[in-house]
């Protein structure tokens, strides 16, 4: 049979030799039982492993789908937000300049306020923000920016290597000390000194005084602000003039370029309709924030939240109160938990270890064709060797092509009839031994 385990015996002259027959195979199938025993470790483990990689995917496809949609709102809310920001920043401005316009045709004179600061934007390293601050707080302090106030304080703090909100601190100290009516040493000193090193220097200049008489009537305070900031302002356009174009061929210079001509893109784009439409929605929108429906849904929305939020709130106090008796549920379920985790991983072991002892029992037993049988064979073929004296044998002999068959009843024949063979072939005999 294909998993008996047997074996010949061969005798040479009085010695004899044992081989095993089909050990080989048994032992494969003992090493492949011994391998199916761990099945149900490596079952246990690759369920935990299954676990983790399902909660990996789940958190990978998570971010996903939350950078998905994050691109989406950006390309379809967060760039026309950019584009509707930058149109009312303008719109705004334009409103503003009518309000501060003080001819006949305020429409007028605030168009080309405007059309101004957009000229002034395009050739200064400033952002069109700052540079319309500077202008509505010098027009609001009564200096004319149009009259080369504005062109002066750009080029000055230009010259010194300002940016954007320098420009704007700058324009707040003039206007402090044009409302003030007088010239303050911490303005002009400190404030515009900060964005105009020389602005002082360019004060004293335009009124023909040295810096210490400066220092004087200005402690005194007989220095007058719209005159002597008209004149300083005329001065700094002269000193600087130029220094902003040459600026605007720095890196700061054309990122601020490129601010404006964006801002005026934008404004271009809010002027073909697109404001209009959207203004329009949002009128829209804000009468139905307004109606009665919108007040009742509201009311019903707030009076939801509130029992949400008192149900939470109930649900809190009595987690609280009933802490130890939640802590030790706690502690039960997850006692369960693992016994139950914990018999699941022995039945497994127990299994593969059944299968184990099964395996090395079919091995060592094998129904009388195992290890053990195989000891037993060998034990009688000694205890039938020494006891053949005694009993009828039959004696098969073979060598080639002759055969013989001797039946014998006395030792002392059988001790011939082998000598004889033997001597006669010179040869070794398989010799197979069939008790009667």
């Amino acid at each position: 049979m294909a998993d008996s385990l047997g074996f010949k015996l061969t005798l040479d002259d009085r010695l004899f030799e044992i081989k095993l027959e089909n050990a080989e195979r048994l032992l494969n199938r003992f090493s492949q039982q011994s391998s199916r025993s761990g099945t149900g470790v490596k079952r246990l483990e690759s369920s935990f492993k299954g676990f983790g990689r399902t909660l990996s995917d789940t958190i990978t496809t998570i971010g996903m789908a939350t950078f998905a949609i994050s691109g989406l709102k950006t390309v379809l809310f967060d760039t026309q937000k950019a584009i509707l920001d930058s149109a009312g920043k303008l719109e705004r401005l334009q409103v503003m300049l009518s309000g501060l316009a003080e001819s006949s045709d305020k429409a007028k004179e605030a168009m080309r306020d405007f059309n101004f600061i957009v000229d002034r934007a395009k050739t200064a390293p400033f952002s069109i923000d700052a540079i319309s601050d500077s202008f509505v707080k010098l027009k609001s302090a009564g200096i004319d920016p149009t009259q080369g106030s504005l062109n002066g304080l750009i080029d000055s703090v230009a010259r010194f290597g300002g940016d954007s909100e320098l420009l704007k601190r700058a324009t707040v100290a003039i206007q402090q000390m044009s409302g003030k009516g007088v010239i303050s040493m911490e303005e002009l000193r400190q404030q515009l000194g900060e964005a105009v090193p020389t602005a002082m220097k360019a004060m004293a200049t335009s009124m023909n005084i040295s810096m210490g008489d400066l220092v004087k009537q200005i402690s005194s305070g007989q220095v007058r602000a719209k005159d002597a900031i008209d004149s300083m302002l005329a001065i700094m356009e002269v000193q600087y003039s130029g220094s902003a174009e040459r600026m605007m061929n720095t890196y700061s210079g054309l990122i601020s370029q490129m601010q404006t001509n964006a801002a005026l893109l934008a404004k271009t784009i809010g002027d073909s309709g697109y404001m209009d439409a959207v203004k329009d929605a949002l009128r829209d929108i804000n009468s139905l924030l307004a109606s009665d429906a919108a007040v009742y849904y509201g009311k019903v929305f707030g009076e939801a939240i509130k029992n949400i939020i008192d149900a939470i709130k109930e649900m809190a106090v009595w987690v609280v109160n009933n802490q130890s008796m939640l802590t030790s549920l706690f502690k039960i379920i997850l006692q369960i938990a693992g016994a139950v985790i914990f018999i699941s991983f022995v039945k497994t072991v127990i299994g593969g270890v059944v299968s184990l002892n099964k395996a090395i029992g079919a091995a060592i037993g094998g129904g009388g064709v195992g290890l053990v049988g195989l000891g037993r064979n060998m034990i009688e073929i000694s205890r039938r060797s020494r006891a053949m004296g005694g009993f009828k044998r039959r004696l098969y002999c073979y060598r080639a092509n002759v055969s013989c068959v001797a039946w014998f009843k006395h030792r002392n024949e059988s001790e011939y009839y082998c000598r004889s063979n033997y001597d006669r072939y010179r040869s070794s005999f398989i010799v197979g031994l069939v008790v009667r």
